[in-house]
């Protein structure tokens, strides 16, 4: 084990396939074995050479039965090493996870928790919660749940006696919890609500907020948690890294995004002064693009024709300006810089000056969507930003650069969108400020809390009901 790198992880699946066909898990085999089979599943070697993957599920099942065989301490200290795997903790390492791997090492983290399952290993079942749940909150397209739900489906034959799939449940939710997930309506229907029903003591109901409480069972809700400075610091270096070495979709016009970034700081710098001097101010920077393509899909334009060719028939400045001009009279937010492509906004800018609001224009091609992160972030604590766009593309930059410790930035980004991310509709009266609450998987007392991530469409912000599941009354 000691001479094997990343290039020797295919060699790896293809001796374990033989090694399946030929003889019985050897005990002093099963600890390399496994450490092995789990870093070809994180550095995503299946994928890459093709490997069969009724194969690669024989030889799960192969290990598994032998780990199983294995003598108490042992066999947790394997499922120890399997996890330790998942965790990029081998030697080489060193460049991390590809932004892919949360969703490679799934089947893996499966494997391993049907294990532990057996043998009632709820410490170990907790480290694969916060994998799973980690790489729910750090990419949107994550699966469902599938450990939680086939336990509680179909509990395995041989289940030790007394585990309690409360119990497991309870472990799942407190990491959701945990990592301050806002579950979409999809991970809430396929997971989350079938999970509890499945538990006649506990009641999950509808609910409402009602003077910071849930109205159904009294618990005092969370408030929204805003970020910190040590937080804002650590977002600032890393978009501030990934400026200084950019992804490779955008390398090619990297001097040109300098040269506005650059700009853009001497244009504002004196302005970030003061706002971080006068800390009653509360900065906004709008998407300007954002605001303007919703807009455009509203009235049923391609998206691919509105972005290759800005057909300006179809841009609302009329909603966009009294929707600015709201947030700044009736929400108080001030200064506000809309960030433009150069050729949406020259007809539009004296409109904004009459307003009292800022612009700055960026060349067609430029990534204005991280020069909108980098001003915020610039301008300080109390910046929001304006648009319905997740920055998907960013979150996932992020996390390769970071490597194995994306899930932090990440968990920092998506705080950061909770307090300080403002969404908006077709209608100048119709937007959604960060609400009060942290809105998350809450656990209060005893109980847990819900709050579904609404959904913003061109029409109007569809909002999901409150849920309380209540587990006192067992």
């Amino acid at each position: 084990m000691d001479n094997f790198t990343e290039d020797n992880l295919p060699q790896v699946l293809q001796d374990l396939s033989q090694l399946r066909q030929t003889q019985r898990p050897d005990a002093k085999a099963l600890y390399p074995a496994t450490f092995l089979f789990a870093a070809a599943h994180a550095y995503g070697v299946p994928q890459r050479i093709g490997f069969d993957k009724n194969e690669s599920a024989n030889i799960a099942l192969y290990l598994r039965e032998g780990i199983q065989s294995l003598p108490m301490p042992m066999m947790k200290s394997t499922l120890e090493n399997l996890l330790d795997a998942c965790d990029g903790k081998f030697d080489f390492a060193q460049d991390g996870f590809e932004k892919e791997s949360f969703l490679q090492i799934h089947d893996c983290l499966h494997l391993i928790g049907s294990l532990a399952i057996r043998h009632n290993k709820l410490d170990v079942l907790r480290r694969i919660f916060a994998h799973s749940g980690r790489a729910m909150h750090s990419h949107k397209r994550f699966p469902v749940h599938s450990t939680i739900m086939d336990v509680l489906d179909s509990p395995h034959p041989g289940m030790a006696e007394g585990i309690d799939r409360r119990e497991l449940v309870r472990a799942y939710l407190d990491q959701l919890s945990n990592v301050g997930v806002q579950p979409t309506i999809h991970l809430f229907e396929e997971c989350i609500k079938p999970t509890i029903e499945k538990i006649p003591e506990w009641n999950l109901s509808e609910s409402r907020v009602v003077d910071g409480k849930c109205e159904r069972c009294g618990s005092k809700l969370l408030p929204r948690r805003t970020l910190s400075e040590e937080e804002h610091k650590v977002l600032m270096q890393s978009v501030q890294e990934l400026i200084k070495n950019p992804p490779g979709r955008f390398s090619r016009d990297h001097k040109r995004f300098k040269d506005q970034y650059e700009q853009m700081l001497a244009n504002f710098g004196a302005m970030m002064t003061k706002v971080k001097l006068q800390r009653h101010l509360k900065p906004l920077i709008v998407d300007g693009f954002n605001m303007l393509y919703t807009r455009d899909i509203q009235k049923g334009v391609g998206s691919q024709i509105v972005s290759s060719h800005f057909y300006k028939e179809y841009w609302d400045y009329n909603s966009m300006h009294k929707q600015l001009l709201r947030l700044k009279e009736r929400e108080r937010f001030s200064p506000i810089i809309v960030i433009f492509k150069n050729k949406m906004a020259q007809e539009f800018l004296p409109r904004l000056r009459s307003i009292g609001v800022f612009s700055f224009t960026t060349k067609s091609r430029t990534e204005d969507d991280l020069l909108i992160l980098a001003t915020a972030l610039h301008f300080g604590l109390n910046a929001h930003i304006i648009t319905n766009d997740e920055y998907r593309n960013y979150r996932d930059d992020l996390m390769k650069m970071m490597s194995h410790e994306s899930h932090e930035i990440m968990n920092i980004f998506s705080k950061w969108q909770r307090c300080s991310f403002i969404k908006h509709t077709n209608y100048p009266t119709s937007y959604e400020l960060p609400s009060n609450l942290e809105e998350v998987v809450q656990k209060n007392g005893g109980n847990y809390h819900v709050f579904i991530q609404p959904d913003y469409v061109f029409r109007g912000v569809v909002k999901y009901p409150f849920y309380c599941i209540n587990t006192t009354k067992e």
